[in-house]
């Protein structure tokens, strides 16, 4: 997994919708498990309720990796975000999930407090002949 600063110097966070060109275009299942940012919220919800949606749903907010992208693109700032991806929605395991075990899901996305992102195959997944090609903004190693 690759994991970066938030931060691209003094000034200048980098945004979700810039860390998912990072991620391969999929057709996978995405969980939404964790969010607490600034910007548009899905559905028409406020961000009250969106943020208190997210947290009362264990197995997540599913969407499509458009969905993904769409919400990604609505952010102003995003402070927490915890993305899985898995084969199916019927994939996830919210009793895995709450020991932060995302061994079975296929990609993860996390921002954690503003500070760090944390991008790609959980560990126990990323067997050498299932290794992701390098995707377009991937730098040459770890920052």
């Amino acid at each position: 997994m690759e994991r970066f600063p938030m931060w691209d110097g003094p000034r200048r966070k980098t945004g979700l919708a810039e860390v998912l060109t990072r991620v391969p275009d999929n057709t996978w299942t995405w969980l939404l498990l964790d969010w607490d940012g600034v910007g548009e919220a899905p559905g028409g919800l406020g961000l009250e309720d969106f943020r208190d949606l997210v947290l009362a749903s264990p197995a997540g907010i599913s969407m499509t990796w458009s969905e993904v992208r769409a919400f990604a693109a609505a952010q102003q700032d995003v402070h927490d975000v915890l993305l899985v991806a898995v084969e199916a929605a019927a994939d996830a395991d919210p009793q895995r999930f709450a020991r932060d075990d995302f061994s079975g899901c296929r990609y993860l996305v996390e921002g954690f407090d503003s500070g760090n992102w944390t991008v790609g195959r959980p560990a126990s997944d990323a067997a050498p002949d299932a290794a992701p090609a390098a995707a377009p903004g991937a730098g040459t190693g770890p920052v």
